[in-house]
């Protein structure tokens, strides 16, 4: 049919990324995210990409990506999201 696309997911990844804040004269705190990180792409070669933070329940919708480093178009993505979220 027309109306469908398919992305077969071809990569998947844990991602860990560190949150790290000062506290003070204490030294520094730090947070790690666990991220699950999907990339898919369809014969188009076009490539989308989600994650999802699950302890946090955070996630990054399905997007398209459209830079050539489609894993670290994700993680920054995934960086953008955590500033929204901040653990501390």
């Amino acid at each position: 049919m027309e109306n469908r696309r398919v992305y077969p997911v071809k990569e998947h990844f844990l991602v860990e990324i560190d949150e790290v804040k000062s506290n003070g004269n204490m030294g520094i705190m730090t947070y790690t995210w666990s991220w699950d990180v999907y990339i898919a792409s369809n014969t188009d070669n076009e490539y989308k990409g989600m994650a999802i933070a699950r302890e946090k329940n955070v996630r990054v919708p399905w997007t398209t990506l459209i830079e050539h480093e489609y894993f670290n178009e994700l993680i920054n993505l995934c960086e953008l999201r955590m500033q929204k979220h901040p653990s501390f």
